[in-house]
């Protein structure tokens, strides 16, 4: 038969290591969502410029608006607009916070007046095949990182390694 001292000694052991484990993942999410804020707040448009907030959705309507919508896109991109009516991203169509930064092709792309105004000058949107991992990473997880499947992504081994989401995941397609 056991000792009662040996096995509350067990308990407490066991109790001590939940609550350890318990602190470790609160600090864990605490700090993922953090680095979550932190990408959203420094997430810029291609010219390292802040991107726009809900006091810019005025300016989005006028005629000065760094923003083409997403019908503009569809002009030159049909092909990849089709896809992407059908795809996951398409809800950010309807942000009820109107501000275009978060919204359809715009919302990952950043600002596309400029690049409707000079096709050819591909550096005046964020270009998911010429930038890098943590570029590409980044952009994702400044509205992906609060999820549950993603809160962790920052310190995977996908991130590790330099796999960039849009390694496996379209967001131009409904099934990947």
């Amino acid at each position: 038969m056991e000792c009662p001292a040996r096995s509350a000694g067990r308990r407490s052991k066991f109790l001590a290591s939940a609550l350890a484990l318990l602190v470790l993942l609160l600090s864990a999410s605490v700090f993922t969502r953090a680095r979550a804020a932190e990408l959203r707040s420094r997430r810029s448009n291609p010219g390292n410029a802040s991107r726009p907030t809900a006091a810019d959705s005025q300016q989005a309507q006028s005629s000065s608006s760094p923003f083409a919508g997403a019908e503009s896109c569809k002009t030159c991109h049909e092909e990849i607009y089709e896809g992407f009516e059908k795809g996951a991203h398409w809800k950010t169509m309807s942000d009820t916070r109107g501000v275009p930064s978060h919204q359809g092709c715009e919302g990952c792309h950043g600002p596309a007046a400029e690049h409707v105004n000079n096709p050819g000058d591909l550096t005046k949107i964020f270009s998911f095949k010429t930038a890098s991992a943590k570029e590409i990473n980044d952009h994702c997880l400044t509205c992906h990182a609060s999820g549950p499947q993603q809160m962790h992504a920052i310190n995977s081994l996908h991130t590790k390694n330099d796999v960039a989401c849009t390694a496996c995941h379209s967001p131009h397609h409904a099934q990947q």
